[in-house]
């Protein structure tokens, strides 16, 4: 009788529900680097920095630098409490014509550097470049810490990425980009506060670490009096915290409770410090907007709504371009260095559409992948260092000063690095292949996957669904929940998995937890309704089933499991019509054709349920269905046709243990010892503590007269059950084998044991007390020989071999008695 066991992937398909499991080596899963190791990291990403910017050491001031450095009077000059009422560039906030840039942080640097080493370029330089390598290890360090939680390699290679990247040239190596820089730095440190704050266990936080909003909202302020764009990082916080949390939101019953209570006072916290840090800032400019000229950016001065539409649409693609292709860099991008757009006959339109389509799309991908509960962190902190932190640049709320500034795209890079650029593929391509069928392949790009991002947990978790049944796919399950406790998918295919290979309990556990975390899992509903049914707990059963079929009535898996339990309640034209309506839904369910062949079986219609197991091979030549018919003529006796499905069965998996059982088995009752002996031995081989495996070849070495062999495995197989938890019966029915395969050996003794243990364990075991009348029949206790045989008599009297026995036995009682003194 076959359930349908539900596993889950981690994205939805579209194609109908199948599991198909073949046999592949796991991939060796990455590790978290030593201590030693990520210090090795450090130093290798902070010489990187250092080399890559000696040559700007020796540089002059130039552009901008003239203006924010070496005529700034607040650098070198002025009172320094004028720094916290003037611009960037030394004018005053209150001046109409000010920019409005107020940086005080990033001045109070240069005006150390000044009072430390004089206006020497150098040390402005040496500054700025050690900001940089302090930038770098800091995003290492936070990539290591949030994103590629278990491989510090990753994040080595992604910290190498943003340093060497020629779009922050500007930024190192220009003076005045170290506001970028700096606020950068703060814009880290704040991120690395708030993500300490709020990790993840599972279930969510229960309790507000008021610390790590505090020293964040400290962080963010000093990233905003460092450049303007530093106050983003709340938003970057706020996003973040959500998208870790969204799950629990969706399954908290009450958003005044848990953990979605907490992330509410989180959000309260950081939206007040935002709106406080906002209007300090917009206290600071007066309330007034800086006034710029049309060279500084000529498309907000046209007064054409869809060139400034267009021109400002595109620049947006422009910015990712060169984060992507730097080829052409410039340290001004201004006047006419971008014609402005006329209309929409401009094919630079086609760009924007491209870029907007491709953002849009991944946006939509993450939002869809947070709703299903993935776990998506490279997206979602790529997507909110990329996007949020250049949105004061885009246009969108206020006009700023420049077409385009490389400098501004600092942070930004660094979202761009957090996506999880091949290993996306890779994931995304074996998704295509694991339901087109190409099974194989799709287990190579998984493994790919993980590979390049180790922590991917839903490549985990699909990888696991195309692997066999075992330690491999367990591991890669349990590696998802390592990665991410609250992983329904991974909950449900545990589950699946433990119920698959008896451990009931297990299976329980985990399903259960999966329905604490999605309490309306249908798939977890209907999986715990089939384990109920194998228990045998069938009202509890029914009312699983009767949730699933509510949820989801028409669902072919659920319906076929239903069938099955009206199956085993007897109810079998019941269980007839569940079938049928999930073969009309899904005419190619072959595990409901496996089952309809099951009952038309138990109903005597034989030819019939022959057809049944032969359709579901047509329509797919897998495990299950060479297993289902294997099982049929296994059933009927036809030794020949059970042998040669199941060694079908055994060229799609060589190593499948119930092939190997089965077909020894087969072999063994047509006569072909050898043959059979050497399946099994084989078998064993693989699987040294199968029970089964264990007691088969015992027999079949029996067989063949190599007793001493037999004995050896009956005692493997006395030993695999003695810690296992097997009814007394078949306990017994253990040692009463091992007993015949020692009494074989001339072991009396032994076998003598075996069979008290036997007889103890099931008293109704007549052919243990025979056995045991046999013994002591040999070693000449008569008495307690008759008995042992009168005992099995009265259990089995038309028992020929021992009526022969009682009779021999009582000619050497009644020889005996003549012979005794006196007689």
């Amino acid at each position: 009788m076959m359930v349908k066991r539900i596993t889950q992937h981690s994205q939805p398909r579209k194609q109908k529900m199948r599991v198909k499991f073949q046999s592949h080596k796991q991939p060796k899963l990455v590790s978290i680097e030593s201590d030693q190791s990520h210090s090795l990291y450090h130093l290798a990403l902070g010489g990187v920095c250092l080399l890559l910017y000696a040559n700007s050491l020796t540089g002059e001031f130039v552009h901008d630098d003239l203006f924010a450095v070496v005529r700034n009077k607040d650098v070198s000059s002025g009172s320094i409490w004028d720094i916290l009422s003037d611009d960037y560039w030394g004018r005053s906030i209150a001046d109409p014509r000010s920019h409005k840039s107020y940086r005080p942080l990033t001045i109070l640097t240069f005006r150390f550097n000044y009072l430390l080493f004089g206006q020497h370029p150098f040390s402005f330089h040496v500054v700025n470049v050690l900001l940089h390598t302090l930038v770098s290890l800091l995003f290492m360090d936070v990539c290591r810490d949030t994103v590629f939680t278990r491989d510090a390699r990753s994040s080595f290679h992604v910290g190498l990425l943003f340093a060497a990247h020629p779009i922050h040239t500007e930024a190192v190596s220009g003076i005045v980009g170290r506001a970028d820089v700096l606020a950068c730095l703060f814009f880290l440190l704040s991120f690395s506060a708030y993500s300490r704050g709020i990790i993840n266990t599972g279930r969510g936080p229960t309790q507000v670490q008021y610390s790590s909003l505090v020293s964040s909202t400290v962080f963010a302020a000093l990233a905003l009096l460092s450049k303007e764009n530093g106050i983003t990082v709340l938003a970057v916080n706020a996003g973040y915290d959500i998208a870790c949390n969204v799950r629990h939101i969706r399954c908290s019953r009450s958003l005044t409770q848990g953990p979605a209570r907490c992330l509410l006072k989180r959000l309260v916290f950081v939206s007040i410090s935002g709106l406080f840090l906002f209007l300090v800032r917009v206290w600071v400019m007066d309330g007034t907007l800086p006034q710029f000229l049309p060279e500084d950016n000529p498309a907000s001065f046209s007064e054409s709504v869809t060139t400034r539409f267009l021109t400002f649409s595109y620049l947006i693609f422009f910015n990712i371009w060169l984060l992507l292709c730097p080829a052409t860099l410039s340290y001004d991008w201004q006047v006419g260095s971008i014609p402005l757009f006329e209309g929409l006959s401009d094919l630079r339109n086609i760009l924007t559409l491209l870029t907007f389509l491709a953002l849009t799309s991944l946006a939509l991908k993450t939002l869809h992948l947070l709703l299903q509960g993935d776990s998506c962190r490279p997206l979602c902190v790529g997507l909110l260092f990329l996007v949020v932190p250049f949105v004061p640049a885009s246009n969108i709320f206020m006009t700023v000063g420049f077409v385009v500034a490389e400098r501004i795209l600092y942070i930004p890079r660094s979202g761009l690095l957090t996506l999880p650029g091949n290993a996306k593929v890779h994931y995304n391509w074996a998704n295509y292949l694991s339901d087109t069928g190409n099974t194989q392949s799709a287990v190579q790009h998984y493994k790919e996957t993980i590979r390049l991002y180790p922590d991917h947990a839903s490549a985990h978790n699909n990888l696991a669904t195309l692997l066999p049944d075992g330690p491999e796919k367990e591991s890669h399950l349990k590696a998802v929940l390592n990665i991410d406790a609250s992983h329904v998918n991974a909950h449900v295919n545990l589950g699946v998995l433990y119920s698959k290979l008896g451990n009931s309990s297990l299976a329980t556990q985990h399903l259960e937890q999966a329905l604490l975390i999605e309490a309306d899992n249908v798939k977890a509903i209907s999986n715990l309704a089939s384990i109920l049914t194998d228990l045998g707990e069938f009202s509890g059963a029914a009312v699983y089933h009767g949730s699933a079929i509510r949820l989801q009535p028409g669902d072919p898996d659920i319906l076929n499991n239903y069938g099955v339990l009206m199956m085993r309640t007897g109810r079998g034209e019941q269980a007839r019509i569940h079938f049928e309506k999930a073969l009309s839904i899904q005419p190619g369910h072959v595990t409901t054709m496996g089952n309809l062949g099951l009952l038309e079986r138990q109903q005597g219609r034989i030819d019939l349920a022959e057809s049944w197991y032969l359709r579901a091979l047509s329509m797919e030549r897998s495990l299950a269905t060479l297993k289902g018919l294997g099982s049929f003529y296994f059933w009927r006796k036809d030794w020949a046709k059970a042998g040669e499905t199941y060694r079908q069965l055994l060229e799609i998996a060589p190593n499948d243990m119930d092939g190997l059982f089965f077909l020894g088995q087969a072999l063994t009752n047509m006569d072909s010892l050898s043959e059979g002996e050497v399946v099994l031995a084989s078998a064993v081989a693989l699987y040294p503590d199968h029970l089964e495996l264990r007691r088969s070849l015992a027999n079949i070495k029996g067989l063949l007269k190599k007793y001493q062999e037999a004995v050896l495995h009956s005692g493997a197989a006395v030993t695999i059950a003695s810690q296992t938890d097997l009814t007394k019966g078949t306990l017994a029915m253990i040692y009463f084998e091992h007993g015949n395969h020692l009494k074989d050996v001339g072991d009396y003794d032994g076998a003598l044991e075996a069979y008290t243990t036997s007889v103890s364990l099931d008293s109704e075991l007549s052919g243990a007390f025979l056995n045991i009348g046999g013994v002591l029949h040999i070693q000449g206790s008569y008495e307690e020989a008759e008995k042992n045989y009168l005992r099995a008599l009265s259990m089995d009297s038309q028992n020929t071999i021992l009526q022969e026995n009682l009779r021999k036995l009582s000619r050497l009682m009644k020889k005996k008695q003549r012979e005794a003194p006196g007689n």
